[in-house]
């Protein structure tokens, strides 16, 4: 009984953990995209201007 509940608690940890990771890692690169974007736009205006 005990067992089976430590086993359950460590899956939803190690399930917390790894979707915790995930979300960081989908919000890092929706961020890092943006970055890069906005990069792409006023590099291109540059030389647009240039």
């Amino acid at each position: 009984m005990v067992k089976k509940l430590l086993k359950t608690i460590k899956q939803n940890f190690l399930y917390e953990q790894s979707n915790i990771t995930f979300k960081m890692f989908l919000f890092g690169y929706k961020r890092l995209s943006k970055m890069i974007f906005q990069f792409e736009i006023n590099h291109i205006n540059f030389l647009r201007e240039g």
